[in-house]
């Protein structure tokens, strides 16, 4: 089947009253089952073409998550960091802390 209007196959036919004109002819018994064919194969076209769209919009989203993973493990690898360095400056801490009650103890300048 062609379009009357823009000469394409009904399948491919970009009109903008096209799903009205198939419903026309899905209506006429002696055209039913050539436009329920051709309405099917359209639906599933432009579910194909969903389907490539829902796709690469997958795609992007996961290779944001991927982006986002990354930064996230920076982050963390930061925070370890520092972590660790909190805790060398608290043991460095509680050793001076240890220097000084023990030269208090033991110290010259000790006063009895």
């Amino acid at each position: 089947m062609f379009c009357a209007k823009c000469q394409k196959g009904i399948i491919d036919c970009t009109c903008p009253d096209i799903e009205e004109r198939l419903g026309n002819l899905y209506q006429n018994p002696y055209t039913r089952a050539a436009a329920a064919m051709n309405i099917l194969v359209r639906e599933m076209r432009q579910a194909e073409v969903r389907v490539g769209e829902l796709e690469a919009k997958n795609k992007q989203l996961q290779e944001a998550a991927g982006e986002k993973e990354a930064e996230r493990n920076k982050y963390l690898r930061q925070v370890g960091e520092l972590l660790l360095i909190l805790e060398d400056t608290e043991r460095e801490r509680d050793e001076a802390r240890e220097e000084v009650e023990r030269l208090r103890k033991t110290g010259p300048g000790r006063r009895r």
